[in-house]
């Protein structure tokens, strides 16, 4: 078995066309306050000066490994940085994003204190326009069964970065990033993660700075969104299941979660109402749709079966316009 290095915490970052960010990004794994950290840099076929700036880390710091690939996609550069990390433990982070000062430190010592095989960190989500909102966790050991019940916290498990996780439960595990996916890969990769843990920790420190870039948001989503999200779900219901919690019902409501995602994105980007219908189509064809009555517990998101059962498609798409409008005005 690979021996990793004691302590030592393995930062993984793909890169691609991140110029104006990527020196940022580097310079907080650089300025941390603890020391024994490797940064591993994977460019995913760039075509601006992302290479030569990378570069020039790897020249001027021996814990800084950089390596290259074509255009593979971010899951790609993910695992080549999973195979080539030396650390103990893996953290990720995106080229548009960097860590506070104090992250690995916090993180690791959090770790240890809880006997966690994972921790999960708070963070700041920052917008184009300067706008930040914090993401606060509670500072306690979670129970992971419940925690996973819980659809309102679930979203903090659908992201892979600002966690720290063992390394040799990822390369025990064969746990990677699934190559044919392009939206969700994160949340495939914690979940496999969690089928093999027991014990997570949360703390509220923010270790993490994420920029939500919104005129690219449209570009991750397609008409195949619906098999996507449905994927998404089919891997949470068998994670339940690994932790024997498949009849419960609220295993079910997560379907309705990810049903929501895929309307509101679409109408959201601005999808053709052809489109639309097909993406609705799909949703209403799903198995499990038939019987998501039963474990729907609230007016909106029953009005929003209702809609799409009864094919109202229009006045859902009116509907769902008119809810983002209010939220905008609300400024939220």
């Amino acid at each position: 078995m690979k021996k990793f290095n004691n302590g030592q915490i393995s930062i993984i970052v793909p890169v691609y066309n991140a110029e104006k960010t990527i020196r940022k990004c580097v310079e907080s794994v650089i300025n941390q306050s603890y020391k024994n950290w490797e940064l591993i840099l994977v460019d995913d076929g760039s075509t601006d000066d992302s290479r030569s700036i990378i570069n020039e880390y790897g020249k001027n710091n021996k814990n800084i490994s950089i390596f290259m690939q074509k255009n593979l996609g971010v899951s790609s550069a993910r695992n080549i940085g999973i195979s080539n990390a030396t650390g103990e433990y893996i953290t990720f982070l995106d080229s548009d994003d960097y860590l506070n000062e104090k992250a690995l430190e916090i993180m690791i010592n959090a770790l240890s204190n809880n006997d966690a095989d994972m921790i999960v960190g708070s963070y700041s989500q920052i917008t184009e326009n300067g706008n930040k909102k914090n993401f606060i966790y509670k500072n306690k050991c979670i129970d992971l069964k419940e925690e996973l019940l819980n659809i309102s916290n679930l979203k903090f498990y659908m992201i892979c970065w600002g966690k720290l996780y063992k390394t040799s439960i990822i390369i025990e595990n064969n746990i990677s990033f699934n190559l044919n996916f392009h939206l969700g890969e994160d949340t495939i990769f914690v979940f496999e993660y969690l089928k093999n843990v027991e014990k997570v920790a949360c703390i509220d420190d923010v270790v993490y700075n994420v920029f939500i870039f919104e005129k690219d948001v449209s570009k991750r989503y397609n008409k195949t969104i619906v098999e996507k999200q449905y994927f998404i779900y089919r891997e949470y219901k068998k994670l339940m299941e690994c932790k024997g919690l498949v009849n419960d019902k609220r295993v079910e409501k997560f379907l309705m979660t990810r049903i929501k995602i895929c309307i509101n994105t679409s109408v959201t980007i601005g999808m053709k109402y052809d489109d639309l219908k097909e993406v609705f189509l799909r949703i209403v064809s799903l198995e499990e749709f038939k019987d998501l009555d039963t474990v729907i517990d609230n007016k909106y998101d029953y009005t929003i079966y209702k809609l799409l059962k009864n094919q109202k498609f229009r006045l859902l798409i009116n509907m769902i316009k008119f809810k983002n409008f209010i939220m905008k005005c609300l400024g939220r």
